[in-house]
């Protein structure tokens, strides 16, 4: 099974780079083969506390009705929950800057967590101006790496 390689970031497209914790909202004023990204907006999640600090310290228990028997709740992932909301921000904004007509299309680059989040979170006709995923985190590199990574 081969993998089909991406067709690349059309000229004048929308590149959304985004993890958790940042996305960049990037432009690209090159062609698809030689791609160009010109940043337009950048959000961090200003989530930044530990995870000692967001909860309780024990899991809770839970004492069944019938019997002696005691069970451990799972404790609530409070990281993954501020990452699911700020994921949700990062789909706010591209819903808004699809409908003031800055971008026609857009490609979605994200971890596969954040990247099912967006996709569920941006409103039918953004979605439907998506011209392409890639499930990988691209935020750490630098542009010119992306540009590189990202080529047609």
């Amino acid at each position: 099974m081969s993998k089909k390689p991406h067709p690349g970031v059309p000229h004048d497209a929308g590149l959304v780079v985004a993890d958790g914790r940042t996305a960049f909202i990037l432009r690209n004023t090159g062609t698809a083969i030689l791609p160009k990204f010109a940043l337009v907006e950048e959000l961090h999640n200003g989530h930044t506390a530990a995870a000692h600090e967001m909860g309780s310290d024990h899991p809770g228990r839970v004492h069944s009705s019938t019997g002696a028997r005691r069970s451990a709740v799972e404790e609530t992932d409070y990281h993954t929950q501020a990452e699911q909301r700020f994921a949700a921000q990062v789909a706010e904004s591209v819903a808004r800057l699809h409908g003031a007509g800055t971008f026609k299309a857009f490609v979605l680059v994200a971890d596969p967590r954040t990247l099912a989040v967006l996709r569920s979170e941006l409103p039918k006709p953004v979605q439907a101006a998506v011209v392409d995923e890639i499930a990988k985190d691209l935020t750490k590199h630098p542009l010119h790496e992306m540009e590189r990574l990202l080529a047609g």
